[in-house]
């Protein structure tokens, strides 16, 4: 899950972060340009400083929290390292851990995407389950590619 929120975190925030770097970097620019004395700019630059060097490491404190988040629930949260299995059908996929059992209907998921090494069953618009191709068997890929292409309506397949 946490890949697809990273993603898509990224791609939410990602405007917003361009505006206000754009809008800070203009807004330096435009005051530096058009103050009479140097003792002006430089007070302005220092001034300006901290805000630029925030705005322009908020991309790298984004992706440090999320990495950081990730790796705090994966060692604290057993159920995360075990041993889970999927077994999938017409009618869903079923997964199997050590402490429970859940069934989940194709028409439960919003959409399935394909990466170079995973498919991801996303539940909602950002929310995502990571299957990745190497749990498949031999011919496992394509079959599971051929049982989403039949019962879900948005995917994303690579071929």
């Amino acid at each position: 899950m946490v890949r697809a929120n990273l993603a898509t975190g990224g791609r939410k925030y990602g405007l917003i972060w361009a505006v206000l770097a754009l809008g800070t970097s203009i807004a330096i620019v435009v005051l530096v340009r058009y103050s009479d004395s140097i003792e002006d700019k430089t007070r302005i630059l220092q001034n300006l400083l901290p805000l630029l060097f925030l705005v322009f490491s908020f991309p790298i404190l984004f992706a440090a929290g999320s990495y950081f988040s990730a790796v705090s629930r994966l060692r604290h949260n057993t159920n995360l390292r075990n041993e889970l299995k999927y077994s999938f059908s017409d009618e869903g996929i079923a997964t199997e851990g050590p402490t429970f059992r859940g069934n989940l209907n194709w028409s439960g998921l919003h959409r399935i995407e394909e990466t170079r090494h995973a498919f991801l069953l996303f539940h909602d618009r950002t929310n995502a389950q990571v299957l990745p191709k190497r749990f498949f068997g031999a011919n496992g890929v394509d079959a599971f590619r051929e049982m989403v292409r039949t019962n879900v309506k948005k995917i994303r397949l690579r071929s």
